[in-house]
Parts: structure tokens; C-alpha cells; sequence
């Protein structure tokens, strides 16, 4: 039983922890990055786009 409930508690935290923030901080870079690009902003684009990358690592990672 509590076998199943530390799969349960792991899998849960996984979702908050990992998951949902690198979903939604993809979706928000992407949205900066595609109406920039949008714009005419190619390498203000591209530089948003390193450095959200770099931090939805860093909060997945951390």
C-alpha cells in the first residue's frame, strides 16, 4: 500500500515540479518569440529565445 502511495506523492510532484512549469514556460517563450518574429524582430527573437530556454532549464532543473 504504501508502495503505491509513494508512486502516487512522486508522480504528483512530478507534474508540479517538472512538468507544468516547463509547459508553461515554453508556451510563453514561444508566444514572445513568434510575435516578435512576427514583427520583424528576427535576432530580438532569437536571443528570447536562448535565454528562455536557459531558464525553463534552469527551473526544470532546479
Amino acid at each position: 500500500m504504501m508502495f503505491f502511495l509513494w508512486i502516487i506523492t512522486f508522480a504528483i510532484d512530478f507534474i508540479i515540479h517538472f512538468l507544468f512549469p516547463a509547459l508553461l514556460g515554453g508556451l510563453i517563450v514561444t508566444g514572445i518569440v513568434v510575435a516578435l518574429s512576427d514583427h520583424g524582430y528576427d535576432k530580438a527573437a532569437a536571443v528570447v529565445a536562448f535565454i528562455g530556454f536557459l531558464v525553463v532549464g534552469y527551473i526544470i532543473i532546479f
